[in-house]
């Protein structure tokens, strides 16, 4: 009677060591399995339009066709948003409709199809001119009064002075 408990004991040790043996060396595939793999689209604004519901669709359409499984959008590019809950105004000299929130169709669009959307912004960019661009109807700096650029002071390299905002 006094060895039974010991070996009962051993053997259901045993048995935990085989289980736990046999869990490290089982085969990594499938773990491998289980990780996420992106096949992503980048999609930045300054080269990609998401101005309306067909620009939209067809990041989509073609994100789908590649067999894409995750879209990284651009939604802040330089002191403006894609995306109407913002304290930043739409981008000026770009055609989006009012009221259309090109994050927002995105998600949607790209959720229906199966394809994740993670957005992201440009953070310290506010505004670039190349002194070598021509003024022109659809380049300058920005107009909205609600944009970061006018409601702080900086330099502006028009007049060669300090603007106060």
């Amino acid at each position: 009677m006094q060895g039974t408990i010991p070996t009962k004991l051993f053997r259901i040790l045993a048995c935990a060591v085989l289980a736990l043996t046999g869990l490290l060396f089982s085969p990594t595939s499938t773990l491998a399995q289980s990780r996420a793999e992106y096949r992503a689209f980048w999609v930045d604004t300054f080269n990609t339009a998401l101005n309306n519901h067909n620009d939209v669709v067809a990041v989509v359409n073609n994100a789908k066709a590649a067999k894409a499984n995750a879209i990284f959008a651009q939604v802040r590019r330089r002191g403006d948003s894609w995306y109407l809950n913002s304290l930043e105004p739409p981008p000026d000299f770009t055609p989006i409709a009012a009221g259309f929130d090109p994050l927002e169709f995105l998600i949607h669009e790209a959720h229906l199809n199966g394809i994740e959307v993670h957005a992201f912004v440009i953070i310290g960019a506010v505004w670039n001119k190349n002194p070598t661009f021509a003024p022109s109807a659809t380049l300058g700096p920005p107009t909205s009064p609600h944009h970061v650029f006018n409601l702080h002071g900086g330099y502006d390299p028009a007049t060669q002075k300090i603007v106060q905002g």
